[in-house]
């Protein structure tokens, strides 16, 4: 176990595998967007509690020193937000990494209603010779294979993204380990959505 010190709040940090389990049965990109909302929204309530203050005599993205705490009920919800937001990051970057393992063939993306509906109308097309008929059927079946098309790239952006996330998460939680969280724009720590 390690610890961090935050204006002397000592956090404990537990390992990946003692942190609370992730549900495998259940869709991993729906549990991924419910960690990063709650990881976005203890972000805010963690800048907000130490007084973060947005300089626009400065470079846009540069932010002024944050303000003093002001008191201990501050401090308190500065630190709660901290822990919360540790274990939420931590969380998130346990389901990162399932998401990585479950990478399987491209094909697993694509539904097999859609590749049914592909098939039926591309068949109905090579079978029925008539030209009207023979071209709504192609039509059908041309649908389908961008539908295919349009899940297969959509599948490649989701994964492609993974990496990168998964390495602004740890160093998010290197931030808050090192105490340098608190001098970074509040913008540019928010996780995105792999959508």
């Amino acid at each position: 176990m390690g610890s961090s010190y935050i204006e002397g709040a000592a956090i404990t940090i537990q390992p990946l595998s003692q942190v609370s389990r992730i549900d495998y049965d259940s869709d991993v990109f729906r549990q991924f967007e419910t960690c990063r909302e709650s990881v976005n929204g203890q972000l805010r309530k963690y800048f907000q509690a130490i007084g973060h203050e947005e300089s626009r005599d400065h470079l846009p993205g540069l932010y002024a020193r944050p303000r003093p705490l002001r008191g201990s009920e501050a401090d308190q919800r500065a630190r709660l937000s901290q822990t919360n937001a540790i274990h939420n990051l931590i969380k998130l970057d346990d389901i990162l990494g399932q998401i990585k393992q479950q990478e399987r063939p491209y094909i697993s993306a694509v539904s097999p209603v859609i590749v049914a509906w592909t098939a039926f109308w591309f068949t109905l097309s090579y079978v029925t010779s008539l030209g009207d008929l023979s071209v709504l059927f192609m039509t059908g079946a041309v649908s389908g294979a961008l539908a295919i098309a349009a899940q297969l790239v959509r599948k490649f952006l989701q994964l492609r993204k993974i990496t990168p996330l998964q390495h602004k998460v740890r160093g998010l939680v290197r931030a808050f380990k090192n105490g340098t969280i608190r001098y970074r724009d509040s913008e540019e720590v928010m996780i995105s959505s792999l959508n």
